[in-house]
């Protein structure tokens, strides 16, 4: 009868269930738990008209069963394959070992990572280091949106493909999606004075795109304390504003054009403290918006900022490297570099270790300000002897991940690789395979 019941519950209900399953000790529930799952993310994907007619199950490959493949979903003319996980700790090889199923298979094909508990940054992040992304991941509070009918699952997928096809970032979360629309459809923003709403109406938030020129006409119009005021109401709301999304709102073009034609003049009192907060608390809060769009107006500010922010900014800076795309790492790059003297020795020894990585990355080029900063670093041997073999030790404990034994681990090659970090510390390439090997030893 219970299974009989099951078949008219919702795929909520059914999820629901799962999540109040009680599994600490019986190892065969927990497993059970897990199959269930992968049998429920089929069943909303076959729910919204995706999983594919050839497949509709789970199954193993015909190459005596290698390999398991959760399902298959067939959206938009590309080929998914699925893979659900409902396990507390997820290790990136788990990740690793899905993205060898898919580059297995027919060029194109492409993946679907569900995991019901969330995952770390570290994992996220391992989507785009050093291989073509190809994986679409869905994780934590955002599974649970899925199984909510207002989700439409083919308009998210959509939005996922296009986005992760022009930006470097490795997820797209279910609710961004769902705030988009809201976004989108925001027309109105109010201020309590007729002058500087009249301008928004007319210049920012109307259904044509405006040109510059005729912009800077309606400016004009306005006294200099009103054009800093729409200044700073128009910077703080710029994640709405400018966030890319398709279709793309004539408001988005409209303010990218209002910025490149004014230029805020931070001595009117209203904009005076704005240079502090954009570096102690904007670019922090969205890196994506304030320091790719707006680090060109207010760089030049850095040095007059007071301490107070100042050291604020320091404290932060670096898990903000660990969280920006190829983008972001070049703007924080052009901060360091033309501020470099005014940076704490700590905080620069922790970002020398980020610099290190862009000198050996193969995603990163040379024309580009991260890498040509990290070169320049080895070329001037800035980095700090510490900071070298703390990066070296670390480097060689993660390849080791990938030999049976430390007798395995070829030290020569190794030591070629990473030769110019020797030539740092002024060894030349027997000296600094020897400091490697006693290194290996101590692993």
């Amino acid at each position: 009868m219970a299974t009989v019941l099951r078949k008219f519950m919702t795929l909520q209900e059914r999820f629901l269930e799962l999540e109040n399953l009680k599994t600490e000790s019986d190892s065969a529930v927990a497993r059970k738990r897990g199959l269930d799952f992968e049998k429920l993310v089929r069943d909303l994907f076959f729910h919204h008209g995706l999983l594919s007619i050839i497949n509709k199950n789970g199954y193993h490959t015909s190459d005596n069963k290698s390999e398991q493949i959760d399902g298959v979903v067939n959206f938009d003319g590309k080929i998914f394959l699925l893979e659900a996980k409902w396990a507390k700790k997820l290790a990136a090889s788990s990740l690793y070992e899905f993205i060898g199923k898919i580059e297995n298979k027919f060029h194109g094909t492409l993946g679907i990572y569900i995991s019901y508990n969330k995952l770390n940054e570290n994992f996220l992040n391992a989507l785009r280091k050093g291989r073509k992304q190809n994986v679409i991941v869905i994780h934590g509070e955002d599974v649970k949106l899925l199984f909510n009918e207002a989700v439409n699952l083919k308009e998210f997928l959509k939005y996922t493909i296009e986005k992760l096809s022009f930006d470097n970032i490795p997820y797209i979360s279910v609710k961004e999606f769902q705030d988009i629309s809201k976004i989108l459809q925001e027309k109105e923003i109010n201020i309590n004075d007729d002058k500087i709403n009249g301008f928004l109406k007319k210049c920012i938030v109307t259904k044509e795109t405006v040109e510059p020129s005729d912009i800077q006409i309606e400016l004009e119009k306005l006294n200099k304390a009103e054009q800093a005021k729409v200044f700073k109401t128009l910077f703080k709301v710029a994640p709405k504003l400018l966030k890319l999304a398709w279709p793309v709102p004539k408001s988005y073009f409209n303010t990218a054009r209002y910025f490149r034609t004014y230029e805020p003049d931070f001595s009117i009192s209203i904009l005076k403290d704005l240079p502090d907060k954009y570096f102690s608390q904007y670019i922090f809060l969205n890196p994506k918006i304030y320091l790719l769009k707006f680090l060109e107006i207010f760089i030049n500010r850095f040095d007059k900022i007071d301490q107070s922010a100042r050291e604020i900014f320091f404290n932060k800076i670096v898990d903000l490297y660990k969280v920006v795309d190829f983008e972001g790492e070049n703007n924080l790059t052009e901060i360091f570099e033309q501020f470099e003297e005014l940076y704490p020795n700590e905080i620069k020894n922790e970002l020398h270790k980020y610099y290190i990585d862009f000198y050996y990355s193969s995603n990163r080029d040379v024309r580009f300000p991260q890498k040509n900063f990290a070169k320049e670093l080895f070329a001037r041997k800035k980095i700090e002897r510490k900071i070298i073999i703390e990066w070296i030790t670390k480097k060689i404990e993660s390849d080791l991940i990938l030999y049976e034994s430390k007798k395995d681990f070829n030290i020569d090659y190794f030591a070629n690789t990473y030769r110019d970090l020797g030539k740092i510390l002024n060894l030349d390439l027997s000296e600094w395979t020897q400091l490697l090997e006693e290194i290996l030893k101590e692993i």
